[in-house]
């Protein structure tokens, strides 16, 4: 998957389901995300880190979502 809003529209539906799956507890949300990424592949995982580091005004290695999302 190389286009970068459906990356992050898959991880947004992520959160959305999480938030429907454990309403307002944030760790089991992460958790629930963080699950679901370990499915995608490598590279799209990475792509979505350099996104949100794009998108967060990050450098986009060795930011501190690259670390948590990977």
């Amino acid at each position: 998957m190389n286009d970068p809003g459906d990356l992050e529209r898959r991880y947004v539906e992520l959160a959305v389901e999480g938030v429907g799956l454990f309403g307002d507890d944030p760790a089991r949300v992460r958790r629930h995300i963080e699950g679901q990424l370990a499915q995608w592949s490598e590279g799209d995982r990475f792509r979505l880190r350099q996104l949100l580091a794009l998108k967060a005004g990050l450098p986009p290695s060795g930011s501190a979502d690259a670390r948590t999302l990977s």
